[in-house]
């Protein structure tokens, strides 16, 4: 996943919509690198698929990043606890306040080309081709469930799966389940990756080990 909140630039802006794909040069950076390859793919590090998995408005820009076509992916993953609430509100790196009237400007366009994109109900474009996996709490108070599943129903992938785990909110990675998302998640790409290196992960655990 790629990295947000470290940058030196003023929190919570986007001036325009390119830059809400910032986390691009991460994904060619983090291929190019081979992060975290070895130790998860000591079998073939060379050969590791590209996936991309986001969460919350990571999983808006990610897809806007798939849909730019500048990146071979392989697969999309479309990403209560008050001890993780703590430290989340206590992270240096988090923007609690709200967002400035650019950038909330600039998401709201970003949700609106989305929702007219015709490429993601069109078989043949290069986002239908890729499989993809969404996952939910059925208790997300901040995405509408209703609404992901309207999404999920209108793209024309294929290979595509609708996770949706009882009982969780909207950070479903820092749940007290979260072992349970990732190992559904792990096991989904272990499928879909066979020949990509994926076999090599000898438990679901090492993704998480390795902040994938």
């Amino acid at each position: 996943m790629a990295p947000s909140g470290s940058s030196p630039a003023r929190a919570a802006y986007a001036p325009d919509p390119s830059k809400l794909r910032y986390a691009e040069s991460y994904f060619t950076n983090a291929r190019g690198k081979r992060m975290f390859h070895c130790a998860v793919f000591p079998a073939s590090p060379e050969a590791v698929p590209l996936v991309f998995m986001g969460i919350s408005f990571g999983t808006l820009v990610g897809l806007h990043t798939v849909l730019s076509g500048e990146h071979a992916f392989s697969a999309v993953v479309l990403a209560r606890d008050a001890a993780f609430l703590e430290d989340y509100m206590t992270d240096p790196l988090n923007v609690t306040d709200n967002l400035t009237v650019r950038m909330g400007e600039q998401s709201s366009a970003a949700m609106e080309a989305l929702a007219q994109d015709r490429r993601v109900e069109q078989p043949g474009s290069t986002f239908c081709a890729l499989p993809l996996l969404i996952v939910q709490g059925s208790a997300d108070k901040v995405t509408s469930v209703p609404l992901a599943r309207k999404f999920f129903e209108r793209i024309a992938n294929r290979d595509k799966q609708f996770k949706e785990f009882a009982g969780l909110f909207h950070c479903i990675f820092n749940e007290p389940e979260k072992q349970d998302v990732l190992d559904h998640i792990s096991q989904w790409l272990c499928e879909h990756m066979g020949g990509g290196g994926l076999e090599a992960v000898q438990s679901p655990s090492q993704l998480q080990r390795a902040k994938l």
